[in-house]
């Protein structure tokens, strides 16, 4: 039998150790064997830590270091179901960067990114509980999951986003230049039957937004078309 454990030296440095015990036949005693093992326990360290790190570099996107869409639709579904349960809110933010293809048409896709990486930045130091998430829900559109949080508290989360983002500025060769962001605002009740539902409420919310002027908030409510879309995202 082997069993493996930490020692501590009498200088202080810790070893991991091997002890293996055998029984000597035809008596009544043992055999015990100790081995530093120290080194391979490292390696297997390093290789969990590794492997832990690509677990999570799986769950973050590659241009913004936020959330991406896998890690958010894992989230969403868990907290769907949390706040099914426990009958409590859940609300969704729908951000999309305003006139993006334009901006990228004028300024280069190299001012594209760091347009994308700028606003994800705000997004992500605006949120303050452990529980709320801001990813990247695919091109210019964004993501913000906000657990526990009810259409109210969402909308003035949403409009201090909205505020920030307008606040910023990028020196794109020599030019200075801002950015906005329209965002929709959706909350869980009832009647929303899934997730899709919950971020379709929140995707016509941020349209409205578009349609009406960008650089805004709007809410879900019933009824709401994207009747007025506008013709340039």
């Amino acid at each position: 039998r082997s069993v493996a454990f930490r020692f501590r030296k009498p200088d202080g440095v810790f070893l991991w150790v091997e002890a293996n015990v055998r029984w000597k036949d035809d008596t009544d005693g043992f055999v015990v064997s100790i081995r530093d093992i120290s080194a391979r326990v490292a390696v297997q360290e390093q290789l969990l830590e590794a492997n832990n790190q690509l677990q999570r570099l799986a769950m973050l996107d590659g241009l913004t270091g936020i959330a991406n869409r896998r890690c958010l639709d894992s989230c969403l579904e868990r907290e769907f179901r949390r706040a099914s349960r426990e009958e409590i809110p859940l609300s969704v933010l729908m951000i999309d960067a305003d006139r993006f293809k334009s901006y990228n048409d004028t300024y280069g896709h190299g001012a594209g990114d760091e347009c994308l990486r700028a606003i994800a930045g705000v997004l992500s130091q605006s949120l303050r509980r452990a529980a709320d998430l801001a990813s990247r829900f695919g091109g210019e559109e964004f993501v913000v999951l906000l657990p526990g949080c009810n259409e109210d508290t969402a909308a003035t989360v949403a409009q201090r986003m909205c505020q920030s983002i307008a606040e910023q500025t990028v020196n794109v060769n020599g030019a200075i230049v801002r950015y906005t962001v329209s965002i929709g605002v959706a909350t869980m009740d009832a009647s929303v039957e899934g997730v899709e539902a919950l971020i379709e409420r929140a995707d016509l919310a941020m349209y409205r937004a578009k349609s009406a002027g960008r650089n805004r908030v709007e809410r879900w409510q019933p009824g709401l078309l994207p009747a007025a879309v506008a013709t340039s995202a």
